[in-house]
């Protein structure tokens, strides 16, 4: 119990996040594509597949793509070179069209769906995770020291006064099982976390439960103090996941990047209104955002209780009847 105070102390001091800030957001914030602000508004937790696409929708409409429908099937052609600096950007795009100016995309497309993964991966790196605290990343491996040493402790008063070699046996692959656990779940989700995962667990039980099940299982007292330790742990082991906060910097973009989102899903018809005015393309240069925050919908039904007419951009073309 001890440590799970321990651990709301640290979480108190270096992972509780920041309030998010009210700004006023009704275009793209500078220097950020769909994909990285949708990735922003998503805490740098997740990139999905369709904020993979909105990336290309993006590119589109800076004139490096053009995108012809025929019925459900997508076509994209190159029109130039990219010239920009950005890397997944630049990855994208010669990703799509490293063996020719035209690709059919879809669910099936092995070259296509491989682009996503790579596009995943690469947003998924340390370095892109800009909004949150370095410091409070770092102190995510206290919880994991206390959970073992919650565990240990926890083993030993189980086993006192057994054999010697058994408790040290038990303790160390215990600890070891444990240990891996809660690295892991400091991890992104992929192969190593998973390997990871299975040995802990095949530890834990080999060396932990199946060891004391006997003893836990003759003395209810026992059995009851076994059981508190393990849901300790798991208390403590929650704090990994909610240890992590923003910084100050990365707080406010976030803040900005979920105000833009907001006010996409739910549009100001006034404000809507105005900024079609001041700019015949805002939809152009939005939509792509909003189709990256999963609001498309919310917004074309916004313009459309404008009474505004929609025309297609000079670079997407419905052939379906042609």
């Amino acid at each position: 119990m001890i440590n799970v105070v321990i651990v709301w102390f640290i979480w108190e001091r270096n992972g509780r996040d920041l309030e998010k800030e009210q700004t006023n957001e009704y275009k793209p914030i500078e220097g950020y594509n769909p994909l990285e602000l949708a990735y922003i508004a998503n805490e740098c937790s997740y990139v999905s597949d369709k904020m993979v696409f909105s990336l290309i929708i993006y590119l589109a409409n800076l004139g490096y793509i053009k995108i012809e429908r025929n019925f459900n099937k997508l076509k994209l052609i190159k029109l130039k070179d990219y010239k920009g600096n950005n890397e997944v950007e630049r990855l994208l795009m010669r990703r799509l069209f490293a063996y020719s100016d035209e690709i059919n995309i879809s669910k099936e497309n092995k070259l296509y769906n491989d682009i996503i993964r790579k596009i995943k991966k690469l947003m998924g790196s340390p370095e892109n995770n800009i909004i949150m605290d370095k410091q409070s990343n770092l102190v995510k491996i206290l919880p994991v020291i206390l959970g073992i040493i919650n565990i240990i402790i926890t083993g030993y008063l189980v086993l006192y006064g057994r054999d010697l070699g058994l408790i040290l046996f038990t303790l160390l692959f215990t600890s070891i099982g444990f240990g891996l656990l809660s690295y892991s779940a400091t991890l992104d989700r992929d192969n190593k976390q998973i390997v990871l995962l299975t040995i802990s667990l095949i530890l834990i039980f080999i060396s932990g439960f199946n060891t004391m099940f006997d003893i836990i299982t003759n003395d209810t007292a026992l059995m009851i103090y076994y059981i508190f330790g393990v849901l300790t742990y798991c208390v403590i082991m929650l704090f990994i996941f909610i240890m992590p906060k923003r910084s100050v910097k990365g707080n406010l973009l976030y803040s900005r990047a979920n105000n833009f989102k907001d006010f996409l899903d739910e549009p100001n018809e006034l404000i809507l209104s105005a900024l079609v005015k001041e700019d015949k393309k805002y939809l152009y240069e939005v939509i792509s955002y909003a189709y990256a925050f999963d609001c498309e919908g919310s917004l074309i039904d916004a313009y459309s209780n404008l009474e505004l007419k929609i025309k297609a951009p000079k670079w997407y073309e419905d052939v379906t009847d042609k």
